[in-house]
């Protein structure tokens, strides 16, 4: 393990995905054919990253389906191939809704199919009409066994990325000082609130944690994740840059706005 992903502190379902990439890339090298993993999040993308810098490898991408998106799938190439245009196996669903649904109905819909979060990629929620990214394997699974998103009526087809309405991503850049990487620390500097504010937010379900609701304040966040303060804001966390004279973190982060 090299320095950068002894620096993440993988646990043990990240060392896991390490070892997946590497064999993704002992694969694509055996059989000369591409190889992807499914949709990671910021984490995971720096995760698989690391990794491949510690075997040297190069023959590789991340694309979410468009442009800026957040989730990606990370795609290896067999070297006669890495500067060409390749495709990702992903397709685009637009789900037309008469009542406005969130990110959280969304994605409560199809993990009630059975499938994995890799399956899915970005959600882009619209005011009637909202589209999602998904493996494209997974596409007539997902089209054939949705007709409700919680109890709103849908209608689902397949569409073409120049149909997606997306705006783009926009953030704050800024930094906070905190005692560790603990939820109800960050919480409560993101939020600029107290320690024991910050922890009737994460135990009231408040806040999300790469699109999963979290309750325990314990939790330790690391570079990439995304957290969601409801009526605070969405952040990217970054990197701790250094320490105060006090021993406490600089915490370098990104505010949605």
């Amino acid at each position: 393990m090299n320095e950068h992903l002894k620096q993440l502190n993988l646990s043990r379902e990240e060392e896991i995905l390490s070892a997946r990439i590497e064999d993704l890339f002992a694969a694509c090298d055996k059989n000369n054919i591409p190889k992807f993993t499914g949709f990671l999040d910021l984490r995971q993308q720096r995760i698989a990253e690391c990794t491949a810098s510690a075997i040297d490898a190069s023959a590789f991408q991340f694309f979410g389906g468009f442009e800026g998106a957040e989730r990606k799938m990370f795609g290896v190439f067999p070297d006669y191939i890495i500067d060409k245009n390749v495709e990702f196996p992903i397709c685009f669903v637009e789900i037309t809704h008469r009542l406005p649904l969130n990110h959280r109905d969304f994605l409560g819909s199809l993990m009630s199919l059975g499938i994995k979060r890799e399956v899915v990629g970005d959600i882009i929620v619209g005011e009637n009409k909202s589209y999602v990214i998904l493996q494209e394997n997974m596409s007539g699974h997902v089209m054939d066994n949705i007709s409700k998103i919680g109890n709103v009526g849908v209608s689902l087809r397949k569409c073409e990325l120049s149909e997606l309405k997306i705006s783009q991503n926009k953030f704050e850049e800024n930094s906070a000082i905190v005692a560790s990487m603990r939820l109800d620390c960050v919480v409560a500097a993101l939020s600029n609130k107290s320690r024991a504010e910050s922890a009737k937010f994460v135990v009231s379900e408040r806040v999300n944690v790469n699109h999963e609701v979290i309750t325990n304040c314990s939790k330790n966040l690391n570079p990439g994740d995304v957290v969601s303060i409801r009526s605070v804001g969405k952040f990217v966390i970054g990197e701790c840059t250094g320490r105060t004279k006090k021993g406490r973190l600089v915490l370098c982060y990104k505010k949605y706005i």
